[in-house]
Formats: C-alpha cells, structure tokens, sequence
C-alpha cells in the first residue's frame, strides 16, 4: 500500500508498545491482524518497524537492550522520575504544574492523561503544588526522566548506535509517536528522539484516524493503549485487542 492510499480509505491501525518486541514478536500478530497501517507509543516505535518489515527483529532487539542500559546510566547519572496527570483536561492541568515547577511534560498520551518528567526535587514540588490545586497525579514507575531534555546526551549516544543497523522501505506506512506523522526515509532520526523528547500519542492517534484509520488494533500486552485510545478517538471507530 502506498502512503498516498492512506487518505479516505477505511483502515486497519495497530498499535504498539516495547513490550511486544521481548514477547513472541510482531510478525505472527501482524499476520493475525493484517493491519494497513502500524504506529508504536514511545519505544513502542521498534515493533511498529519491525510489524512492517522495515528493521529486523533481531536488530529491535539489540537496540532495545541498548536503549535500556543508556535509560540505567542515566538514572545511576542524573536520576530522576516520571508523574502522571489525570483530569478531564489533562493539557491544561499538566501545564500548570509545568508552569509553577520544574518538572517538564513527557508524554501526551491522551485527553485525559499527560506524563511529566523531571528530578526527584521538582518531581516533589510538582506533587505538592497538584495536591493544593486539586490536581490528580501518581507516581509512573520510572527511575529516569525519560522522554525529556535530561535524557540528551543518551539519545545522541543511541544515535549512533543507530547508524550500525540496516533500515528497509516498510511494507506498510509507519507512524511515528515522536513527530506524530509517517516515518521519513531513515527513521533513525526520529528512534534517537525518542529518549529525549516528548511522545504525541494523543495526535499520532488522531493522525491515524484522519488518515482514515476506522478499526484499531491493540497488540499483545499493549492493553493500556487501548484505553488511552478510547479517550482520545472520536466519532465512528472499532478499537479491539489482538
């Protein structure tokens, strides 16, 4: 399929996270699945490649150990944590965290829910300041600030780990969670920022429904996104687990 069939069909998305990669893998899901178009949440970014057959496995693999060891250096390094907003407007409670502490926002994931990062220190302030604005946070289980500017100097250590893996034309479009559009030539530009910007999951997920994704696909034990789905599709949509 041709990225320019995307627009006005009626599609078949599937969605990622990293945990696919260390179960049975991508290819029997896809196959189960079928999907027409493939997108990862965070790391997730790996599997959605590998489901559509622009990075071997193998290699997703490798770069998901080194991906996981640059995260621990960071966190014996810089430390850190991550906290998530729940509210209606999840936005706009998160922002004004963001404007009252240090901490910064990692994740969009939906409407109703934003992960910020930062320091254990700003991590506290921004509890405090929630709990006297009657804003709803917890604590995400994550030993760094993943997502966020303090995870710099390991993404442009993974950057070049990139440059020693082969990348293919996929075979279906891939869209990225960090740029919430389809994956360019080379992807591992947009893999490196993965650690140290933020994830747009709430507009990749809109990004696939304008692009004319109708039926959603949630792979393995990716559960979770199909909840954060469900918050943030609107209109006529069917969103199932594989």
């Amino acid at each position: 399929m041709s990225r320019q069939a995307l627009v006005n069909d009626v599609l078949t998305a599937a969605l990622f996270d990293g945990s696919e990669l260390r179960g049975c893998g991508p290819g029997g899901f896809v196959e189960q699945a079928r999907p027409d178009v493939v997108a990862g949440h965070g790391f997730g970014d790996l599997a959605a490649l590998v489901a559509a057959g622009a990075l071997r496995r193998r290699d997703a693999l490798r770069l998901a150990i080194v991906r996981d060891q640059l995260v621990e250096q960071a966190a014996a390094g810089v430390g850190g944590g991550m906290l998530a907003v729940t509210a209606r407007d999840a936005e706009a409670a998160a922002s004004r965290l963001v404007e009252r502490t240090g901490v910064a926002i990692a994740r969009h994931d939906s409407p109703e829910r934003v992960v910020l990062a930062g320091s254990q220190e700003h991590l506290e302030h921004a509890r405090a300041v929630a709990a006297l604005l009657g804003i709803a946070v917890a604590d995400l289980p994550a030993t760094a600030a993943l997502h966020s500017r303090a995870l710099g100097a390991a993404a442009e250590v993974f950057e070049w780990v990139l440059e020693s893996v082969s990348f293919h034309e996929p075979a279906i479009p891939v869209y990225s969670s960090v740029t919430a559009a389809l994956v360019g030539d080379d992807p591992r530009n947009e893999l490196a920022q993965c650690l140290d910007m933020p994830v747009l999951w709430t507009d990749t997920v809109r990004a696939l429904q304008s692009a004319g994704a109708a039926r959603f696909v949630v792979c393995g034990s990716a559960h979770e996104l199909g909840e954060l789905g469900l918050q943030t599709l609107t209109g006529a949509r069917e969103l199932v687990d594989a």
